[in-house]
């Protein structure tokens, strides 16, 4: 998801998550965790620039819908198969409370990691 004016990337989260999840999150509940830069250098159409945050508290079970099959599991057994290949590479340090900062550039066949720069540091409450 994206954006909409007028709001901040945290509201855009909390709003995503409600829509493609069911999960409702209140804003007080949710971190910074990042920014993750993503580059496809055979397809530059499919370049992102995310935003990345944490919640630490929500409502109701997740649901099923057209964006995901929600999947809970311990940190020890994620599922790295069913993810972007990336999130070998910053997903667990978000919960350990580090902020991430990177760039991820895909290879030209777009599956793996061509290289990957990032700077952690401890995230802060929003």
């Amino acid at each position: 998801g994206g954006t909409e004016e007028p709001e901040t990337p945290a509201q855009a989260a909390v709003r995503e998550l409600l829509e493609e999840t069911g999960l409702t999150v209140s804003p007080a509940d949710v971190r910074d965790a990042g920014r993750l830069e993503s580059r496809f250098a055979a397809q530059p159409a499919w370049d992102m620039d995310a935003h990345l945050f944490i919640a630490d508290a929500w409502l109701r079970a997740a649901l099923w819908t057209a964006e995901i099959a929600p999947l809970w599991c311990d940190l020890g057994v994620l599922p790295w198969v069913q993810m972007w290949v990336d999130r070998r590479y910053w997903l667990l340090g978000c919960p350990r409370g580090e902020r991430i900062d990177a760039v991820c550039v895909y290879a030209p066949n777009g599956l793996t990691v061509q290289s990957f720069a990032r700077r952690v540091s401890k995230h802060t409450k929003l």
